[in-house]
């Protein structure tokens, strides 16, 4: 199982089969388009409903599609590649401008740990 919040990048070719399991999101061109833009979905805790040996993924929507949070299950052999979410200095100059001095306050509180930008579970 992978760490909660890890990034996690699909193989294209096998997301409209998982989306075959899911009418309702596929329907969505912003879902169905998701991972052929190279966005990645992001590891979370599995549920009772989650079938085994898949490995629990959300996508989290943007503001301005609703916010929604959508949960899948995928296959292990889906999965192309996972990485740590990002930290906060590394978000810092593509956030927007008015959210950078309070980015740069959290940043001082633990400078050489850099926190993450997922925070903990807390963003």
């Amino acid at each position: 199982m992978l760490e909660r919040h890890r990034l996690v990048y699909l193989d294209p070719a096998r997301w409209g089969k998982i989306l075959a399991t899911y009418p309702t999101l596929q329907a969505m061109p912003i879902v169905a388009d998701w991972v052929a833009a190279r966005r990645p979905l992001i590891a979370r805790r599995p549920v009772c409903d989650d079938a085994a040996g898949l490995v629990p993924l959300g996508l989290p929507l943007p503001p301005s599609v609703g916010k929604q949070r959508l949960a899948f299950a995928v296959p292990p052999e889906a999965i192309l590649s996972d990485v740590p979410p990002p930290l906060l200095a590394d978000t810092v100059r593509g956030a927007p401008i008015a959210w950078q001095e309070t980015i740069a306050a959290f940043i001082a509180l633990d400078p050489r740990r850099g926190a993450s930008a997922a925070w903990r579970g807390r963003i």
